[in-house]
C-alpha cells in the first residue's frame, strides 16, 4: 500500500509541474486526504496563469500549455556566400522558425496528467517567445475538442499584460463563440496577425473580426468560405472603415468562390487603398471574375453616387479645418503674450503708427502700419492653417482630384494601384484574362505612380497557352518590378522548362508566392 501511495505521489508532482502549481505535501498527507494548497501564479506568467484559471474555473477540458523560442537564422550556405563580398540584387527575408524546448518532457508530463486527472479531452496552446522572453505568439494547433470560449475570455484578460503578443493561431476547434471573443478584445490589444488556416465555422462569422480592429493581417484559407460569405468580409472593408484603414494582407484561398465573390471583392478594389496582398489561389473563378478585378487596376469611370460621396467627404474636410483653423489663432495670440509679457520691458512708447497732424492738430494712422497689420494677421491665418493640416493631416481621398481625369463629360479614377500582390493560381482562367493582365501591367508601368501597381501575379494551374506574345511581356514587366535581370542564356532554358513542365495544359505566368 506504501508504494502504491508513493507511485501516486510521483504522478500528482508530475502533473502539478504541468499546470504551475506549487503544492506543499508528503506520503502521509496523502494518506490522510488533506487538501494541497495551491500557489496563485501571476498574470505576466501566460504559460502558470492559463492552465490554473482554467482549473479554477472548473472546465471539463484541462488546458495544457507548451513553450517555444522564435528564433530567426540563416542557413549554412547563405552565412558562407555572405562572407564573400559580393552585389545582392534581390533581398529575400529571412526565415522565421520556431521550435519547442523538451517537448518530450513536457508530452511525458502531460500523459502522466491525464492519467491522475482521468481526463480524456484536453487542448494544446503553444506559447512562442522571443529572444528577450517576450510572449509574441499563441497558437492553438490540431485541437480534437473544440476551444471553450472561457479560454478565450482569459486569453483576453491576460493580452494586457504581454504588450508584445501580436499574432494568433487558429487551425482547429473553433466555434461561432470563439470569434465573437476574439472580436471583443481585437480592437483593444496589438494583436495584427490572425490565422485561421483549416478552421471551420458553420456559422461563418468571420466578418466580425473586422468590425473594430487594428489587423494587418487575416489569413481564412481552407475555411470552406462560398460567394455569400465574401460578401460579409468585403462589407467591411469598403473605404472609411475601420478595417479599410488597416488589413493589408487577406489570404482565401483554397476555398469555394466563384465569380460573384470575386465581382464583391472587385467591388471593395474601387475604392480600397490599403489592401496590398490578395491570395485567391485554388478556388472556382473563371474569367468573369478575373476580368472584374483586374478591370478595377486601370482606368474605371465612376459612378455619380461615387463622386457626391467623395465631394461630402472633402467638404466635412473642410469644415473640420476651419473649425480648427479658427480656433488656434486666440491659442497664438495668448501665447505671444505670455512670451512677452516675461520680457522685461521699459515703459511703453508711444505708438509709431499714429502720427499728428501738425496743420490739423489730429492724430492719424499711418497707411505703412495698416499694411504690415493685414499682413500679420495673413501671417497668423496660414500658421493657423498649417497648424491645422499638421494635426488633421491632408485629405486623403480614393477619387481625389489627384486621382481622377475628366473625358467627355465622364470622369474616371486612374485606378487602384495599391494592390501589389495578386494570386489567381488554380482557377479557370483561360487567355482573355492573360490579355487583361498584360494591358493592365503595361498601362501601370506607364502611368508610374506611386505605388507603382502590380508588382507579383501568380495565375500558374489555369488553362492557358503554351507561350504566347502576352505571357512574355507579362514575365518581362514582373522581373522589372522585382529587380530580376536574367540573360539570354536562362530565358532560353526557361521557355524550354515551361514548354515541359506544362505539355500544352497549363502555364506559369510568375512562379513565385
Amino acid at each position: 500500500m506504501r508504494s502504491k501511495m508513493a507511485a501516486f505521489g510521483t504522478l500528482l508532482r508530475a502533473a502539478q509541474r504541468r499546470l504551475g502549481t506549487q503544492m506543499d505535501y508528503d506520503d502521509s498527507a496523502i494518506s490522510s486526504k488533506t487538501q494541497p494548497t495551491v500557489e496563485r501564479p501571476t498574470p505576466a506568467d501566460f504559460d502558470k496563469y492559463l492552465p490554473w484559471s482554467a482549473a479554477q474555473l472548473s472546465l471539463e477540458i484541462d488546458v495544457v500549455v507548451t513553450r517555444s523560442l522564435f528564433k530567426t537564422f540563416q542557413s549554412a550556405t547563405t552565412s558562407e556566400r555572405s562572407s564573400k563580398p559580393k552585389k545582392i540584387k534581390h533581398s529575400l527575408p529571412t526565415t522565421s522558425v520556431s521550435f519547442a524546448l523538451d517537448t518530450d518532457a513536457d508530452e511525458k508530463e502531460t500523459k502522466l496528467s491525464k492519467n491522475v486527472m482521468g481526463q480524456d479531452k484536453f487542448i494544446t496552446v503553444e506559447t512562442v517567445y522571443d529572444n528577450l522572453g517576450n510572449l509574441v505568439h499563441i497558437k492553438f494547433l490540431n485541437n480534437v475538442v473544440p476551444i471553450p470560449a472561457k479560454v478565450i475570455k482569459i486569453i483576453g484578460l491576460l493580452i494586457p499584460f504581454h504588450k508584445h503578443l501580436h499574432a494568433i493561431t487558429i487551425n482547429s476547434g473553433l466555434h461561432a463563440d470563439t470569434i465573437y471573443e476574439l472580436s471583443k478584445y481585437l480592437p483593444t490589444s496589438h494583436i495584427t496577425e490572425l490565422c485561421l488556416d483549416g478552421a471551420f465555422i458553420a456559422e461563418a462569422n468571420y466578418e466580425l473580426l473586422l468590425t473594430e480592429c487594428q489587423l494587418k493581417y487575416l489569413s481564412l484559407s481552407k475555411c470552406k468560405i462560398n460567394d455569400t460569405v465574401v460578401k460579409t468580409i468585403a462589407n467591411k472593408l469598403y473605404f472609411t472603415l475601420p478595417a479599410s484603414k488597416s488589413l493589408s494582407v487577406l489570404n482565401l484561398s483554397t476555398n469555394r468562390i466563384t465569380d460573384t465573390g470575386a465581382k464583391h471583392l472587385a467591388d471593395v478594389l474601387r475604392s480600397n487603398r490599403q489592401l496590398t496582398y490578395l491570395n485567391l489561389a485554388d478556388n472556382m473563378i473563371g474569367d468573369e471574375g478575373g476580368m472584374s478585378i483586374l478591370k478595377l487596376l486601370e482606368n474605371f469611370p465612376l459612378t455619380t453616387d461615387e463622386i457626391l460621396e467623395s465631394r461630402s467627404r472633402y467638404i466635412k474636410y473642410l469644415r473640420m479645418r476651419n473649425d480648427l483653423v479658427s480656433s488656434l489663432p486666440k491659442d497664438l495670440i495668448g501665447t505671444e503674450a505670455k512670451k512677452s509679457a516675461k520680457k522685461k520691458t521699459p515703459k511703453p512708447s508711444p505708438n509709431p503708427a499714429i502720427k499728428k497732424n501738425k496743420s490739423t492738430d489730429k492724430f492719424v494712422i499711418s497707411p505703412r502700419s495698416s499694411i504690415e497689420t493685414a499682413l500679420t494677421v495673413a501671417q497668423k491665418h496660414d500658421q493657423a492653417r498649417f497648424l491645422a493640416e499638421s494635426k488633421l493631416g491632408h485629405f486623403v481621398d480614393p477619387f481625389s482630384p489627384t486621382n481622377t481625369v475628366a473625358r467627355d463629360g465622364t470622369v474616371y479614377c486612374y485606378g487602384n494601384n495599391a494592390l501589389s500582390y495578386l494570386n489567381l493560381a488554380y482557377n479557370d482562367l483561360t487567355y482573355v484574362t492573360i490579355k487583361k493582365l498584360y494591358e493592365v501591367l503595361v498601362t501601370q508601368k506607364y502611368l508610374n505612380r506611386n505605388p507603382r501597381g502590380l508588382v507579383n501575379v501568380v495565375i500558374e494551374g489555369n488553362n492557358l497557352p503554351i507561350h504566347c506574345e502576352e505571357l512574355q511581356g507579362i514575365n518581362d514587366i514582373i522581373d522589372s518590378n522585382l529587380g530580376i535581370k536574367r540573360k539570354p542564356s536562362e530565358m532560353a532554358f526557361k521557355k524550354k522548362s515551361i514548354g515541359a513542365k506544362n505539355s500544352g495544359k497549363h502555364l506559369n505566368a510568375k512562379n513565385f508566392a
